[in-house]
């Protein structure tokens, strides 16, 4: 199995972690609603793995090719992934009010500002580029790799790391 794919999601989850941390305040600035950010990522990474566990096994249930069918049809349980989560609309596309409904249920309000600036780039390489269409759902791939590199780039340029808050 690809376990590349499996572990965009885990980045995307990481990711938001990230966001949740503060990076700009030493410790005695930190907003109270922040410094539970642990169980903000379990609640997270608990909503986003049971949706990707739960189309990898529908994928793997209607793949009727062998190994490598599947493995190329993994973009599939990423598009499957992403409209469990609600952030696709019904055709397939990631909208800014969507990532807003997913902010507000899962991010406290003080990093909306940050969630938005790191998806914004990949929405715009990319976001246009989602075609429910295809036969091997590449792009919603594509969106998610540009994710997972969106949030390792924004990890390493700010030195953004859970803290002891974290």
């Amino acid at each position: 199995m690809n376990f590349k794919i499996q572990f965009l999601f885990l980045g995307i989850v990481l990711g938001i972690l990230l966001v949740c941390v503060s990076f700009s305040k030493g410790e005695d600035e930190l907003p109270l609603d922040l410094i539970d950010c642990k169980k903000i990522m379990a609640r997270i990474a608990k909503r986003t793995l049971k949706a990707f566990g739960n189309c990898t096994k529908e994928l793997r249930a209607n793949v009727t090719g062998n190994r490598d069918e599947f493995e190329k049809k993994l973009g599939c349980a990423v598009r499957c992934t992403l409209f469990r989560l609600e952030l696709l609309d019904d055709q397939g596309q990631i909208t800014k009010d969507r990532i807003q409904k997913f902010m507000d249920e899962m991010v406290p309000q003080d990093a909306h500002e940050f969630g938005h600036a790191l998806a914004a780039d990949c929405n715009e390489s990319y976001g246009a580029k989602l075609d429910m269409g295809q036969e091997y759902c590449e792009s919603y791939s594509e969106y998610a790799q540009c994710m997972q590199g969106t949030l390792a780039d924004f990890a390493d340029k700010t030195h953004c790391h859970p803290g002891p808050h974290g």
